[in-house]
C-alpha cells in the first residue's frame, strides 16, 4: 500500500520525479483474443521470466539462475515455483491474455510466489496441498489480470498484490497463520532428529 501511494504522488511532487517506465495513467488496452505464434522458445521465456519477475527482471537466463537457487535451498519450493510458473502461464493463455504480456513473464510472478508460499511454507506437502495450491496459483493469475485493469488508470503497477491478496485468502482456511515446516518429509529423507 505504501508503495502504492508513493507511486502515485511521483505524478503530483515535482521534486520526487515520475517514474518514466510507469507512463502516464491510461485505461488499459483490449487484448487480443488469441495468443499469437506460441512455439517452444516463447513458451520458455515465459515460463523463466515468470520465475525471474519475482524480483522484477525480465530475462529468461535470470529466471533459469532463479529457479536453480530456489531448488538448491528446497526442492519442494522449487517444485512449487515450477507448478505456479505453469499454471500462471497457462491460465493466461487460456483466458487471452496479452501475448506480450503473458511471454514477459507477466502472469507467472504472482503465481510462483503464491505456489511456493502455499505448497511450501504454510501447508505440509501432500496430495491435497498440491491441488490447493494449483487452484491458488491459478486464482492468483486471475486477480493479478483484475487488479491490472483495476490499477492502469491510475498508472500504478500491480507488484505483488495479488500474491498476498491470494494467499491470505487461501490461508483463512487455516487455523493457524504461522508456517508449518515439513517436518515429516525432512524426516523421511534425512532421518528422524533427536531433539534436545
Amino acid at each position: 500500500m505504501t508503495t502504492w501511494l508513493l507511486l502515485l504522488a511521483s505524478y503530483r511532487l515535482g521534486l520526487v520525479g515520475q517514474l518514466s517506465s510507469l507512463g502516464p495513467p491510461a485505461l488499459p488496452a483490449t487484448s487480443p483474443a488469441v495468443p499469437a505464434g506460441l512455439d517452444a522458445l516463447s513458451f520458455a521465456q515465459a515460463f523463466f521470466r515468470g520465475v525471474a519477475q519475482v524480483y522484477f527482471i525480465n530475462n529468461l537466463f535470470t529466471g533459469l539462475i532463479f529457479l536453480a537457487a530456489i531448488f538448491v535451498n528446497s526442492r519442494i519450493s522449487g517444485a512449487m515455483a515450477i507448478l505456479g510458473s505453469l499454471l500462471g502461464l497457462f491460465t493466461a493463455l487460456a483466458f487471452g491474455a496479452d501475448p506480450s504480456q503473458v511471454y514477459q513473464g507477466l502472469f507467472g510472478f504472482n503465481s510462483v510466489l503464491t505456489a511456493i508460499a502455499l505448497g511450501s511454507v504454510f501447508y505440509t506437502i501432500g496430495w491435497r496441498t498440491t491441488i490447493l495450491t494449483a487452484f491458488a496459483a491459478i486464482a492468483a493469475a486471475v486477480v493479478a489480470a483484475g487488479l491490472s485493469t483495476a490499477l492502469s488508470p491510475a498508472g500504478i503497477p500491480i507488484l505483488t498484490s495479488a500474491f498476498v491478496i491470494t494467499t491470505w485468502a487461501f490461508l483463512t482456511a487455516r487455523k493457524s497463520l504461522a508456517p508449518k515446516h515439513n517436518e515429516p518429509v525432512a524426516e523421511s529423507l534425512l532421518g528422524r532428529q533427536e531433539r534436545s
